[in-house]
């Protein structure tokens, strides 16, 4: 049976989770700071973030699960394949919140990661979405600044879109990317039926203290997908094998996805 996990609301507006997923924001109107540091020093952090997260074993056990089974079965499917990437909440990587911008860094750094495993790439043109191996690729979070916004177009290839457009853009052949979203927005999200989600494990919203207002939403998609948690050495050994930052950015989340060998498994790594 899952561990419980005590919750209480901070005083910085978010929602803390011992024993859980990291901090969310559950109150206000959300708006994009002032940039601390420039384009060019965001994106030399954020390059030093990804190699971090290339050389870690978290990925290369990612790296094999998509070349072995996302990619035949998911994201290549014979019975409908991936057309779009929405990405949801992924916040500033250049945070004024202690850390925030560093786990947001990792968590692109897991999707860019991702995006060159599938062999996806798109871009803006004149403000339309251009295709380049039949998928487009959205990102929304309200807290994006002018660098963020820069990175995630010219560097990783989204489109950004505003608040609630990214929620319209998914469907069931969808991968959504929404790493530590808010119950309320996650369960808007999965009532669209993406084919693959990468997200909170869903147990928490079920059998656990952290309550949602729709728990039938995240135990249906529970049930009908099959699940593969993000591998971990051990969040005991955190100093030991420096991955500190990637346990923040990645403690209890999962990829969801549909099977279609008609039976629904639990993966370990």
């Amino acid at each position: 049976m899952p561990r419980r996990r005590k919750v209480h609301a901070g005083a910085d507006g978010w929602t803390h989770i011992k024993s859980g997923p990291e901090a969310r924001y559950i109150g206000g109107d959300p708006k994009p700071g002032q940039p601390t540091r420039s384009y060019e020093a965001t994106l030399a952090i954020y390059k030093e973030w990804r190699g971090r997260l290339l050389k870690s074993e978290g990925w290369e056990n990612v790296k094999t699960f998509a070349q072995t089974i996302l990619m035949p079965e998911v994201v290549n499917s014979p019975r409908g394949r991936i057309t779009k990437c929405v990405c949801l909440g992924l916040g500033s990587l250049d945070s004024d919140i202690p850390y925030r911008d560093c786990h947001s860094g990792y968590q692109l750094a897991l999707l860019e990661s991702l995006m060159e495993v599938f062999g996806w790439k798109s871009s803006s043109v004149d403000g339309t979405v251009q295709k380049l191996g039949g998928v487009e690729l959205y990102a929304q979070d309200p807290v994006f600044n002018e660098i963020d916004k820069r990175i995630l177009t010219e560097i990783v290839g989204f489109n950004i879109v505003e608040t609630p457009l990214g929620f319209e853009r998914i469907d069931s052949l969808t991968f959504v990317y929404a790493p530590h979203l808010s119950n309320t927005l996650y369960a808007r999200a999965l009532t669209k039926r993406p084919m693959l989600v990468f997200g909170n494990i869903l147990e928490l919203y079920t059998e656990t203290t952290l309550k949602s207002e729709t728990p039938e939403i995240f135990a249906d998609h529970n049930s009908k997908h099959n699940q593969y948690n993000y591998p971990f050495t051990g969040p005991g050994n955190f100093k030991k094998f420096g991955m500190k930052e990637e346990y923040a950015a990645f403690s209890d989340q999962a990829f969801y996805y549909r099977s279609h060998s008609g039976e629904n498994c639990l993966l370990e790594d």
